[in-house]
């Protein structure tokens, strides 16, 4: 049996690599079917033996562009599934995947992986909930939405859950030999405890205001660090002139991000109340702080809550405060060792690759333990 994992765009999914990743190491000879990827990501795609990707670092300069790389992507599908058999297991590892080439691979065993809560536009619901009913499985990243998916499109079972943990990373502090990027921000850090936030686009400017806003009522012990591209110019102004000391590393593409993240004392996880994908948010910034037994902070959102929160990995402030925030990072600092445990435990008790194989054995194996 083979397993083809088919993804439209994998520039800056790595949820994505690690599921075909734990696949690979129980076992299943996977197959990647990519519409493009970075030239990074597709470097952790060679150690499948077969695989399929259509182009690397497309230019996409209008929206006839996007359209035609759609048509072509469903096309490039639509010609593997031949080589499907009929044990085969299809993954469908994005909404945005299962949109664009489900009626190519109908016939075949179907996981739908859902990455997040689409709730505009309209017609997208309308199609996954579709797919969703015609799917052997349908595989969510957080139990909250897994609930909320399961009543709102009447599936007749609960949606299995797998966290956005990543996977094979090291859990080594302060990784030597790094990035020359890296290297720089760290000599910038110097002996300050960095307090950091990291995101592939920075554009949460209020939230990291109200932050800058609180660590000016620190001393200078600390230092705030944005990993990411941050999406204007205005943006970064706003934050660095609030606080002095911020330091913008500038994007890092996954991996290489977390030689930066290893060097943190503290993670910021936050994000607008404005959506049930935010709400109901399922982090893999949670996981990568605890690798490294790095506490989180954040702000007091469900899917943080019933995370960092109950297991003690770091605290949940109402994010409206700023006192609340200066106060929450005290009380890391006070108790720091007990955070600092509870995070890596965080990282550890979540068993992904365990939770896929019952997945695998249920679904479509055959094999009940």
């Amino acid at each position: 049996m083979k397993v083809y994992y088919l993804v439209r765009r994998l520039e800056s999914i790595p949820s994505c690599i690690y599921n075909m990743q734990m696949l690979h190491d129980l076992d299943y000879e996977v197959v990647p079917v990519i519409g493009s990827t970075s030239d990074k990501l597709g470097v952790l795609l060679e150690e499948f033996n077969e695989r399929y990707i259509m182009t690397s670092n497309p230019d996409f300069n209008s929206s006839m562009d996007k359209i035609i790389f759609s048509l072509k992507y469903k096309g490039f599908v639509k010609n593997i599934s031949k080589l499907i058999n009929k044990d085969d297991v299809v993954f469908l590892g994005t909404a945005d995947t299962a949109i664009h080439v489900y009626s190519a691979v109908r016939h075949c065993r179907i996981a739908l992986v859902l990455l997040e809560l689409h709730e505009k536009p309209w017609f997208n619901n309308r199609v996954l909930r579709s797919i969703a009913r015609s799917s052997d499985c349908v595989i969510c990243c957080e139990r909250n939405r897994s609930r909320y998916l399961m009543g709102k499109w009447n599936l007749e079972r609960l949606p299995y859950a797998i966290s956005n943990k990543p996977y094979r990373m090291s859990q080594d502090r302060n990784m030597k030999n790094v990035d020359i990027t890296v290297s720089q921000v760290v000599n910038e850090i110097g002996s300050r405890k960095a307090i950091i936030y990291q995101a592939r686009h920075i554009h949460f400017a209020d939230e990291l205001v109200q932050l800058a806003k609180a660590m000016n009522k620190l001393d200078d012990s600390f230092v705030l660090v944005l990993i990411g591209e941050i999406d204007s110019e205005v943006t970064k102004d706003r934050i660095c002139s609030v606080y002095k000391n911020t330091i913008c590393s500038g994007l890092l593409h996954a991996p290489k991000h977390l030689e930066m993240t290893s060097y943190g004392y503290i993670g910021v996880t936050v994000y607008q109340e404005t959506t049930l994908n935010n709400m109901f948010c399922a982090p893999n910034k949670i996981y990568e702080y605890g690798a490294f037994g790095i506490p989180c902070l954040c702000n007091d959102l469900p899917g943080l809550v019933e995370t960092v929160g109950i297991g003690k990995a770091g605290v949940c402030v109402d994010w409206n405060e700023i006192e609340r925030i200066k106060e929450g990072i005290l009380e890391i600092e006070k108790n720091y060792q007990m955070y600092s445990e509870n995070a890596l435990k965080l990282y550890l008790n979540e068993d992904n690759c365990l939770i896929l194989n019952g997945i695998m054995n249920s679904e479509f194996t055959g094999e009940n333990d």
